[in-house]
């Protein structure tokens, strides 16, 4: 792999961890707006829960099984 591609692959590695955790953040603050708004339609309610709770569970596989791994693979990359 040359130097430009080990930048490349580890930026990706970095950004996909960031979009995850910025979507979660994202998601668990429309939930946090959502709950002033008792109105709202009960099967919206729970669609947000579950987006948020599949964000996390996404976020927390990549995180500490993908992207850990994949960086102890390659561990002079960095």
């Amino acid at each position: 792999m040359t130097k430009n591609e080990e930048k490349e692959f580890l930026l990706t590695i970095d950004k996909l961890q960031w979009a995850l955790g910025e979507s979660l953040f994202r998601a668990k603050k429309l939930q946090e707006i959502l709950g002033k708004y008792p109105k709202m339609n009960k099967s919206f309610d729970k669609d947000v829960r579950e987006l948020v709770k599949t964000l996390t569970e996404i976020s927390f596989l990549y995180r500490h099984k993908l992207a850990d791994n994949i960086k102890t693979a390659f561990p002079k990359m960095r």
